[in-house]
């Protein structure tokens, strides 16, 4: 009796992992964190990036700039966080990452307006 083949399907190739961008000190130990950010999140960073430093510099180079800012001036910070978490549940919404990516949006367009105005100019 001849032995049957077995038709198997091969396995489909994975999709490769997104890209991992890193930023660290290099005067002190780095404590590294791994986050997942929002398109309208990565957008902003992009355009923060721009606006701050010469060229595209990379997006963990820029919320590595924003995180240590944002902690060394946390007093100026936490008002405006209280604010938005007080709004957050005057407004019954469902989840405040949703709410403060629509925020990220808005800020992108204005920017993104203002810079056109002054092109325009």
């Amino acid at each position: 009796m001849k032995a049957r083949k077995h038709n198997s399907v091969k396995p489909k190739a994975k999709a490769a992992p997104e890209k991992m961008e890193y930023a660290g000190d290099l005067l002190e130990t780095n404590h590294w964190f791994k986050i997942g950010l929002t398109k309208a999140s990565s957008l902003m960073l992009e355009t923060i990036g721009r606006r701050l430093f010469d060229g595209t510099p990379k997006k963990a180079k820029v919320a590595r700039a924003l995180l240590v800012h944002a902690l060394a001036h946390y007093d100026k910070l936490e008002p405006l966080i209280l604010s938005d978490v007080k709004y957050f549940f005057a407004e019954d919404f469902f989840c405040m990452d949703k709410y403060l990516c629509g925020v990220i949006a808005g800020q992108h367009q204005k920017i993104a307006e203002g810079k056109r105005r002054r092109g325009a100019r």
